[in-house]
């Protein structure tokens, strides 16, 4: 768990400030950064501590005059206490809001922009007094002093604490008086104690020497308790309470303490920094964040009357949030607002108000995905829920918003599962966890009711279907999008398997069906109930009060980690739906007595059964080929183990049709060429082997061709064949476990104006960090740094003009070709009123660039389909989902940095016929993930509906962003707001906000990209449509600025999403298509500056030093692992690299690509972007390549 910390810490710190660092010199260890998230009182034996601060036991502790004289620090002004008691502080945050977007940041307070460029809040509010630079180390115990102690502190029992923190709070424990004074009676802290007794006194000072010379505590902590006066209990107990808030031992413990300028994840991350919080009677403020996978979000915050410190997690930070607010409103008087204005909670948190005539895809099987507002649940995470029918509410009528609402049971809800403490109070995760573990998330009761409103914000389409089975893995890539803590994984399990045997039972058993029965509806009417609570299900009591907590006892614990990974159409890591109908026909006579139990009682097809049939399963059907020529070697049977549909069209009575006997004899020859375990084989040349596995690949592309519009088993068999295949031929670094890295030199001609986010330099970082992947190095992981010629002169003559008009190309080509200088830079887009050239320009090399942008996708197709390897990413600029058929594609301003459309134009290579000198494919999936919509894409293969293509894209954008609804606005005013104010929404407009047709799938997530939203879209829309298209050929759009650190500010992914997306889309490959994935980079401008700035003295020695100095060979080395090879890519650059930088520019951190950076390439970037792109060696772009690439890598087996 440390390194996954470490890396948590270090994505976060990237939102710092401009020259603002954290030291990470002391590595936490893997329990105390676990420990130290538990809050200090989670243990019931520090219950009276906490008790004493919220009763101020101690009044002296809390004396602003007594605390300026310790270590503590003191406070700034004397006023300041009395302001934030009063709530008239100045707001320092916002509320949460999972879809904040970026323009929000700029509406905080002047206060919030002050905090922004803190590097800590702490010292807003204390004075952190300077700490002696030379302190005397505080010597080891004994082993009979630590045997004293322990005994004193009554430890033995349960041992220390593995966090150094969490031993340090031993201090606040009640205990006997150690001095044994008779008049002294009952327990007091430690504390409390040593103000009156010696060896009270001698005891407190061994424990901080016990907590000074554990290996884990910080050493900003030990200077801290080293420079306490071992005579003085005051100055002791100001040490122990300053380590708990002192920023510089916050951040070695892997908090972060800057705000950052912009929400992280749905929780907002350290952008809440320096809110004002209400907790338990009195106010303090947020200091600190961190992220654990295994407790989640937690926030650190301070007192402001006593200066100690308490955790908060997401929902209780939001809670005492709330109270603060609360109490600044009373303060204020401001207790006499309209009523109108007081929306209830759930109605804020959804956005919008309910409609009366919304409704749900399957609301008809009573089965949803939903969002919960109950105390403990985390905003905007969907889970499974069941819609109550209107016939089972209490018949009291709804009033006003209340019939705009429905009410659903949550399955297995993780939110209801923490007890209380001792105290009276909610426990969080942390404190739970630390008691329970993580059964914690299962303590709590299967079922919670609950009403929300009946909006898109609040009620989506459960994504399961029964025929599928349960997809564990998919339900645990579905996980990593949530945001909770791993013992939650379980849970999330046991909601699914509910869910899904419920949606069976009402499919299969009650034959649910859309109710559009006018009846039920002027009933639900008369109920005060909303449509949907007569369209859903009305489940039987019997059903509902099945022993639910038996039944999920009983089957297979799950975890979040994987145990093995298989990448075909495999059923192994499908778990059974559960057969609602059979547990109640078990419960019946005579079933109920024992009697006849070899009698089937299943009401429901049998489940995981892949065929488009489900009446034959057996996997031992042979199919009779010997009317059609001689039985091939490789046994055939081996391939259509449940394929049911084709043993019923094969079978005796069938063999005789024309269908039957058209696919035997095609089938037949197929399986004739496949060559078996012979010596014959063995000994052909490799160039034989591969000409040979091309010629069958082809055949094997026109046999499937013939039934896969029928048959889906068809389609699976071939796949099936084509994966032996490709294993059959595959050898070293050929074929399978093989995925290719392709770019080529010609792209870094593309040169770009000063100040665009669209560099030259994007090329070299990603070969650099394809590189630190293991490109060209591993047998995996092959690199190609040059487009073979045949295609780069195939993709000129034949292929682009299948994509764009023949005036675009002409235009296009002539505009890069009569720029007189290589390095003149000029408008490439303009049309003839002169607007669309602003960002993207040009050079003359530009055309070469997007050429060899196009060949090597086509290549990459070819290599892809001839089984030479799994699948490709293909690195080249300039992008290209913007550019379609002609300028301004679907009424763009501008073409987005894009020239031609290698995505596009690889697709309909990958469509057209072999005769034309295509592949021959039949349907083809684009996967955008770049932050903002392929425009150009779409309107090249989707403009209208053609079968051949499915574009799906998930972007930034929608009508609450873009503040158009094509439904209110004619087409001239959307052409005139979408083409004339490029200000207006997120480019490239309103025309990603909505799907045309069945061909299009566009999915808009607000205007910021999060990791749930994205990971929600996945589970909800992407992946059934991708199933259902069964594509042969999935490639991917793949830009990585929606990550959190891109200069656009459209995201708030972290690299290892980019990871999982990939993982995601590979696994829906390897359903459809054996895992046929091309990749071909799109946006993605985190690349910090490469070359230091050129200088106004003296340029040409600045030049000449740039060429020269900084074109070295790399850094890392062979033998450095790809993670240490990242960070060694994010050092600053040596003195020498910068001697010509003007001195107050030397505090740009220069990205180190050595050898990969050709000596001739500039990159000038200003000193604004300069710094906005410095928190990218953190983690940027080249980070993102690299987790992309790794998860192309771990993809690339096929079975």
């Amino acid at each position: 768990m440390n390194s996954d910390i470490n890396t948590k810490r270090t994505l976060l710190e990237d939102n710092l400030p401009n020259g603002m660092r954290i030291d990470h010199s002391i590595v936490v260890g893997t329990k105390s950064t676990q420990e130290n998230n538990k809050r200090k009182g989670s243990d019931s034996e520090l219950g009276d501590a906490k008790k004493r601060i919220k009763t101020k036991q101690s009044p002296d502790r809390s004396s602003p005059a007594n605390t300026d004289k310790h270590n503590g620090g003191g406070i700034k002004s004397a006023d300041l206490r009395e302001r934030t008691e009063n709530g008239d502080s100045d707001d320092m945050g916002t509320n949460r809001n999972s879809d904040a977007n970026a323009d929000s940041a700029t509406e905080q307070s002047q206060s919030d922009a002050d905090d922004g460029m803190r590097e800590e809040i702490v010292s807003k509010y204390l004075e952190l007094h300077a700490l002696p630079a030379d302190v005397e180390p505080l010597r080891s115990l004994t082993n009979a002093e630590k045997k004293e102690l322990e005994n004193c502190l009554h430890i033995s029992k349960h041992g220390w604490r593995e966090d150094w923190i969490g031993n340090l709070a031993f201090a606040d424990k009640d205990i006997p008086n150690p001095d044994g004074k008779s008049r002294e009676k009952g327990k007091k802290a430690l504390f409390r104690w040593a103000e009156r007794g010696k060896l009270s006194r001698k005891l407190l000072n061994n424990l901080l020497r016990f907590v000074y010379n554990l290996t884990e505590t910080p050493k900003q902590a030990k200077i801290i308790l080293a420079s306490a006066d071992p005579k003085s209990v005051r100055s002791i107990q100001d040490a122990v309470r300053r380590v708990s808030y002192d920023p510089a031992v916050l951040q070695e413990d892997g908090w972060t303490t800057a705000k950052s300028p912009a929400p992280i994840g749905a929780s907002g991350g350290p952008f809440r920094i320096g809110e004002m919080v209400h907790w338990q009677g009195y106010t303090g403020v947020v200091i600190a964040y961190i992220h654990d996978e295994h407790l989640g979000d937690l926030w650190k915050a301070m007192w402001l009357q006593e200066f100690d410190t308490f955790d908060l997690e997401a929902e209780e930070l939001d809670d005492a949030r709330k109270k603060y607010d609360r109490r600044k409103k009373s303060k204020e008087q401001k207790e006499t607002s309209k009523p109108s204005q007081m929306i209830n909670e759930a109605t804020r948190r959804s956005g919008r108000y309910s409609s009366a005539d919304f409704t749900v895809k399957g609301i008809e099987h009573g089965i949803v995905l939903a969002v919960s507002y109950s105390r403990g649940s985390r905003p905007g995470v969907f889970w499974p829920a069941r819609v109550m029918h209107f016939s089972e509410m209490e018949s009291q009528a709804r009033r006003g918003s209340q019939k705009q609402k429905v009410d659903v049971v949550f399955l297995a809800p993780y939110w209801n599962a923490t007890p209380g403490s001792s105290s009276g109070r909610k426990e969080s995760y942390s404190e739970s966890l630390s008691r329970h573990g993580g059964s914690i998330f299962s303590a709590g009761s299967l079922f919670e009711l609950e009403t929300i409103d009946a909006s898109d914000e609040s009620i989506q389409e459960y994504p399961y279907r029964d025929k599928d089975g349960l997809d564990i893995d998919q339900l645990r890539t579905s996980f990593k999008f949530v945001g909770l803590p791993k013992a939650a994984f379980p849970r999330f399990v046991d909601a699914h398997r509910l869910a899904l045997g419920l949606q069976t039972y009402s499919r299969n058993v009650m034959k649910s069906t859309v109710n559009s029965d006018d009846l039920h509806l002027t009933t639900a009417g008369l109920f005060e109930a909303h449509p949907i609570a007569a369209q859903t299900a009305h489940f039987p009591e019997a059903v509902l009060h099945l022993p639910f907590d038996h039944v999920l006892s009983q089957l297979p614990r799950t975890d979040t980690e994987e145990d093995s990974v298989t990448f075909d159409d495999s059923e192994s890591n499908k778990e059974p739906v559960l057969q609602l109908g059979a547990m109640l026909d078990s419960m019946k006579p005579p079933n109920c007595w024992g009697i006849d139990k070899n009698v089937s009682p299943a009401a429901e097809p049998p489940q995981l059964v892949s065929s488009a049939s489900s009446t034959y399963r057996s996997p031992e059907v042979s199919m009779d080929l010997d009317t059609y020529g001689e039985v091939p070697s490789v046994n055939l049977n081996q391939f259509t183990y449940g394929l049911s549909s084709l043993n019923s069209l094969f079978s005796e009575k069938d063999k005789e049709s024309p269908m039957s006997a058209l696919l035997g004899k095609n089938l037949s020859q197929l399986v004739a060429k496949i060559p078996g375990d012979s010596s014959d084989f063995n000994s052909l040349s490799f160039d034989a082997k591969r000409a040979r596995c091309q010629s069958l690949i082809k055949l094997w592309t026109v046999v499937k061709d013939y039934a896969q519009q029928y048959l889906v088993d068809w389609c699976k068999l071939c796949e099936r064949l084509y994966r032996y295949i490709t294993i059959v031929f595959s050898a070293k670094g050929i074929g399978n476990k093989v995925s290719w890295v392709m770019t080529d030199s010609l792209c870094n001609q593309h040169l770009t104006s000063n100040g665009c986010f669209e560099r030259a330099v994007r090329l070299p970082a990603a070969v650099k960090a394809a590189k630190q992947a293991g490109a060209g190095e591993s047998e995996n992981i092959q690199l190609m740094t040059a487009v073979n010629e045949r295609y780069i002169e195939l993709a000129e003559k034949h292929v682009i003009n299948k994509a764009h008009s023949k005036s675009y190309l002409h235009r296009m080509k002539k505009r890069c070709m009569s720029v007189a200088d290589d390095k003149n830079v000029v408008p490439l887009t303009e049309d003839s009123e002169g607007n669309g050239g602003e960002d993207t320009k040009g050079s003359k090399g530009s055309w070469k660039a997007a050429i060899a942008g196009v060949g090597s996708a086509v290549q990459a197709v070819d290599m892809i389909m001839n089984g030479e390897c799994v699948n490709v990413f293909s690195v080249t600029r300039p992008p290209g989902h913007h550019a379609g058929r002609d300028l301004h594609p679907m009424k763009a301003v501008s073409n987005g940095f894009c020239l031609l459309n290698p995505v596009a134009c690889a697709a309909l290579y990958a469509t057209s016929s072999i005769a034309g000198g295509g592949r021959g494919l039949k349907r083809v999936c684009v996967i955008d993930i770049d932050v903002h919509h392929g425009n150009g894409t779409q309107d090249i293969l989707c403009s209208t509906y053609d079968p051949r293509f499915l574009y799906v894209s998930l972007h930034s954008g929608g009508p609450d962003v873009n503040g158009l609804d094509p439904a209110d606005d004619t087409q001239e005013e959307l052409a005139h707001h979408l083409g004339r104010n490029p200000k207006k929404g997120i480019f490239p407009g309103r025309c990603g906000d909505f799907s045309p047709h069945d061909g299009v799938l566009n999915i808009p997530l607000g205007s910021r990209v999060t990791p749930h939203a994205i990971g929600t879209a996945l589970v909800t829309k992407v992946t059934p449509a991708v199933e259902k298209f069964s594509p042969d050929l999935i490639i991917m759009s793949t830009g990585f600025d929606a990550h959190m650190n891109d200069p656009l500010g459209l995201g708030g992914l972290r690299s290892e999403d980019f990871g999982t997306l990939t993982e995601v889309i590979c696994k829906l490959a390897h359903k459809s298509c054996s895992g046929r994935v091309l990749s071909v980079l799109e946006g993605g401008y985190g690349v910090p500056c490469c070359r230091p700035p050129v200088s106004l003295f003296d340029p040409d020695e600045a030049r000449a030093k740039v060429n020269g100095d900084n074109g070295g060979p790399t850094s890392s080395s062979s033998d450095t692992s790809p993670s240490q090879q990242v960070e060694a890519s994010a050092r600053p650059a040596s003195n020498s690299d910068t001697t010509a930088v003007k001195p107050e520019q030397n505090a740009l951190q220069l990205l180190e690509l050595g050898e990969d950076l050709p000596t001739s390439m500039d990159d000038d970037v200003s000193l604004a972007l300069g710094k906005r792109l410095d928190k990218c060696h953190k983690e940027g772009f080249m980070h993102c390549v690299r987790e992309h690439i790794l998860a192309l890598k771990k993809s690339n087996v096929r079975s």
